[in-house]
């Protein structure tokens, strides 16, 4: 790999994994926060809302992010934004009846709820569609830092300064959110215009044929993320807000080593992508090395953290998270991600070489493991189930995904890596 590629993907690397590292602290803290000061009922529906809205939002962004940033031509680029911003729309149309159903029939609440809910998977959905048109004109570091600010930073301060104003409602935290979606959406929105790319001038009229790659695409997106989202789905319907509040802690300490990995793939992918284009496998092979090489470090120190420090890591949520099996959960979490990593870069790889049809397979599979492991052990092992069902739904799609990437475009993430970053 030439100097110049290690060193984009190094600042790419760095420059979003500040700004990932600072909005994950924030959220870290503002977890916290609503934990103990607007309780733990609280703290549950704002975990469930943020990992719903998070699903669904994937959902109504159609896999756009992916499908724009493929681009070769300006011409293509410009004609794809045109066509994305429609299927963003429609897609969110498609999701209030099934959104409406569950908030109000399963959940029993009211249509507050279900607006709340729509409104956060537009802004999500449509952001994430951004991501795909930022990472083409290679802005993607200005783009997470306007993003994260605004519901990181600017969330945070009006998180606080509503509690200190005594207004404790369970919704409180879950309607700061949603404000603070509204008007990313909006700075992003003008972000993008700035750049020469409006993205509020869609083509109504769909091509068909985007509608399969599309379909695998969206599928392969809503189904990692519903890997992240059944916890809570299962835990919300089969225990108290208490369980749900646990595992939340747990799994928010998880998500930190996932800010590093999350950074090394944004900044590989367009480079990769760009190394593809250009036939030139040398350099897709050492940008695969190096991004490897990085998460697999960024992994195992973090394993290490949660094992020796994960009882006082929990203890910042409260006394009552503390307990040996949160801990545990923890752990468990963590060594999901070190197992990811292990196996390379195997979802990024799958995306570039437009693999979207099997990996969505594989990862339905991993979402059936996962499920029969929290059926079948959720009695026995409580909230750790779901930390164990993460684990060998992890092991499932990337053993899959690895023997499909040696088999059929003869890949090997792990070998790459191996013969070290030339």
């Amino acid at each position: 790999m030439s100097f110049n590629v290690k060193r984009r993907l190094l600042q790419g690397v760095f420059g979003l994994g500040f700004i990932g590292f600072m909005y994950s602290a924030l959220n870290f803290i503002a977890n916290i926060y609503i934990s103990r000061v607007y309780g733990v009922e609280s703290f549950a529906s704002y975990s469930l809302f943020m990992s719903l809205a998070g699903l669904i939002g994937i959902y109504c962004s159609g896999g756009m992010d992916a499908i724009v940033m493929r681009s070769g031509s300006a011409l293509e680029f410009e004609e794809k934004v045109k066509k994305a911003g429609a299927v963003v729309i429609y897609l969110t149309l498609s999701s209030v009846p099934l959104v409406a159903y569950y908030i109000c029939f399963v959940k029993g609440m009211g249509g507050v709820e279900v607006l709340l809910y729509v409104v956060a998977a537009y802004t999500v959905g449509h952001n994430t569609f951004k991501q795909g048109v930022s990472a083409y004109l290679n802005n993607q570091s200005r783009y997470q830092a306007i993003d994260k600010s605004v519901r990181g930073g600017f969330g945070f301060v009006l998180l606080v300064i509503v509690g200190q104003m005594g207004i404790k409602e369970v919704l409180t935290p879950i309607l700061l959110a949603c404000l603070c979606m509204c008007l990313s959406f909006l700075a992003t929105n003008a972000f993008v215009r700035r750049n020469g790319v409006d993205v509020n001038k869609p083509s109504w009229a769909i091509d068909a044929s985007m509608v399969v790659p599309v379909f695998f695409v969206l599928a392969c997106s809503f189904l990692v993320n519903l890997l992240v989202a059944i916890d809570f789905i299962f835990l919300s319907v089969a225990d108290e807000p208490q369980a749900v509040a646990k595992y939340a802690a747990a799994q928010k300490l998880s998500i930190v080593s996932s800010v590093l990995i999350f950074s090394i793939n944004l900044a590989a992918v367009p480079l990769l992508l760009r190394a593809k284009r250009a036939g030139d496998a040398p350099e897709a092979n050492g940008v695969v090395a190096f991004a490897v090489v990085l998460s697999m470090l960024a992994s195992f120190i973090y394993l290490l953290v949660c094992v020796f420090f994960g009882d006082y890591l929990l203890s910042l949520f409260g006394p009552q998270y503390e307990e040996a099996d949160v801990q545990l959960v923890l752990i468990v979490l963590a060594a999901s991600g070190l197992v990811n990593s292990l196996f390379g870069q195997t979802f990024t790889l799958m995306k570039v070489y437009c693999n979207e049809k099997p990996l969505s397979i594989f990862v339905m599979l991993a979402v059936v493991a996962k499920i029969l492991v929290l059926m079948s052990f959720y009695d026995e092992l409580g909230i750790l189930a779901a930390g164990v069902g993460t684990l060998v739904a992890t092991l499932v799609w990337n053993v899959m995904s690895f023997i499909y990437l040696l088999r059929v475009n003869g890949v090997s993430a792990i070998g790459i890596a191996l013969k070290g970053v030339q």
